[in-house]
């Protein structure tokens, strides 16, 4: 006498056996293999090639690198009016290290205002992560801080 292997979901009497939840199975498969397909086709962003990266609002180097545009923005407000307030930006910024410095601090609020515009972002409406090149810019334009990077990076004289 064989071993019988009792079927799962208590149907012993209906004839089904190991093949038929395997059959079960793979058919599970499929119509999850279906599902991700289909959502890989409605999903234009994700298919379509990109002129740019885009990287995550979560990324680590993303929030270092708002560390550091923190950073030189308390020395922007703290280094600017005592050069200006004490007529001293002739005399001061003359030497090599405050001119790089200043240089640095420049370049630095340049890329931020570059990464501002490949940066995704959280869509409070619905909490998904937005990834698409278009809605990141009209986003950042807009509802972001474009403006006030704008007019800290390039002052108009």
């Amino acid at each position: 006498m064989k071993n019988k292997v009792a079927p799962a979901d208590g149907a012993e009497g209906k004839g089904e056996g190991i093949g038929e939840d395997e059959d079960d199975l793979d058919k599970d498969v499929k119509q999850l293999k279906d599902a991700i397909a289909l959502k890989l086709t409605l999903s234009q962003d994700m298919i379509k090639p990109r002129r740019f990266i885009i990287k995550s609002s979560t990324s680590e180097f993303l929030n270092n690198f708002e560390y550091l545009v923190m950073i030189l923005a308390i020395w922007n407000a703290i280094w600017t009016p005592l050069t200006i307030g004490f007529d001293q930006a002739n005399v001061i910024g003359q030497g090599v290290a405050f001119f790089c410095m200043d240089l640095f601090v420049d370049l630095v609020f340049t890329i931020d205002i570059i990464l501002g515009f490949t940066s995704s972002y959280v869509d409070t409406a619905n909490g998904a992560e937005i990834f698409a090149p278009k809605l990141i810019a009209m986003h950042y334009i807009f509802k972001g801080s474009f403006f006030i990077d704008f007019m800290s990076t390039f002052p108009i004289s």
